[in-house]
């Protein structure tokens, strides 16, 4: 729908509006999508591999933003510039189309877990319905609380190195912008796998230390991030984004698998889709304008490494608070709610 949006010359204002409400839309969706994804993966893997499995979903935008910039090359290759800003930049929207049907597909394929389904069937039986948000935030307010600022570190940097990096190249180190383009590029072909190994890693010596690891290097990690990207060089602004993004990718890879054995299987839907998406709302969304704004106010980047390296202390403490989970049986999770609860 958005390739077929009519120009602001046809409807006026009607076109950005009418945008924003496909934005709008269009957030709404993944912030439902994301649970199901990630959580359909983590109830069907074993234990001992979930972190690593789960890793896949968390994985995916990496793989987004490849495709989006390959097509996005193509066409501007192909085109003129004056084709592509009249038309072909609707092609890569009506590409994306692909995928919607692949994930159709995938969803209408794909059974639901066996223990959600016994949840499921539990719920109906006990409380004539299936259990909602008001409840999950009733049972487990605490560990509600600090899962959402478990995700703030990292969603903080994530946002300033794909957002904000892109602006400070091109205006500030006055990098062409195609070159900036092609970092990002191999940065996220190099997350993709990051982010796996963050799974991985966290099935091995647990999902708090593989986190508090990954949050570690990012405060080392901060102090070193404007540094690279004021050398001048493109080989160290390609290593410094790398390696922010390689410690980021720690805390978030594991954290699909975390938050599944955080919350009891009648709850984990919407217990994990809100703190995901709260934290994604109140730390990422905003966190290229905070840069940006403390970039112009104080005219130095001495209070975005302020900035970057409070959002990880906080989750760091956090982390400290919340119990580790690896190897935890998902049917544990619910006997365990089911005698604190009775539901």
């Amino acid at each position: 729908l958005m390739g077929c949006l009519p120009g602001f010359q046809a409807i006026g204002f009607a076109a950005p509006a009418l945008l924003v409400l496909l934005r709008f839309i269009q957030g709404f969706a993944v912030g439902g999508e994301w649970g199901g994804a990630v959580l359909l993966i983590a109830e069907h893997s074993p234990p001992e591999r979930r972190g690593y499995w789960a890793s896949y979903p968390q994985s995916a935008a990496c793989i987004g933003n490849v495709l989006a910039s390959i097509v996005l090359f193509g066409l501007s290759s192909l085109l003129s510039k004056e084709a592509f800003l009249d038309w072909g930049w609707r092609v890569a929207f009506w590409l994306s189309g692909i995928i919607v049907f692949v994930g159709y597909y995938i969803r209408r394929s794909v059974e639901d877990a066996p223990i959600f389904v016994e949840s499921y069937r539990r719920q109906k039986e006990v409380r004539k319905k299936a259990a909602s948000l008001k409840d999950a935030l009733a049972a487990y307010p605490g560990k509600t609380f600090f899962s959402i600022l478990l995700r703030v570190g990292e969603n903080t940097v994530y946002y300033v190195i794909v957002v904000f990096s892109i602006t400070y190249l091109t205006v500030h180190a006055k990098l062409p912008s195609q070159t900036v383009m092609f970092i990002m590029f191999i940065a996220n072909i190099f997350q993709f796998f990051s982010m796996l190994f963050g799974g991985y890693l966290s099935d091995r010596i647990g999902r708090k230390a593989c986190i508090a690891l990954g949050y570690a290097g990012l405060l080392v990690w901060a102090f070193l991030y404007f540094p690279g990207l004021d050398s001048g060089s493109n080989v160290h602004i390609l290593g410094v984004i790398c390696l922010g993004l390689f410690f980021q990718a720690l805390c978030y890879g594991p954290q699909a698998a975390y938050f599944s054995e955080i919350f009891p299987t009648s709850m984990r839907y919407a217990g994990a889709s809100f703190c995901y998406q709260i934290a994604t709302i109140v730390a990422g969304s905003i966190a290229p304008l905070v840069a940006t704004l403390l970039l112009r106010d104080y005219g130095g980047t001495g209070p975005i490494v302020t900035y970057l390296a409070g959002t990880v202390v906080l989750s760091l403490l956090a982390l400290a608070v919340l119990s580790e989970t690896r190897n935890v049986s998902l049917h544990e999770v619910d006997r365990a709610h089911q005698d604190r609860h009775g539901a």
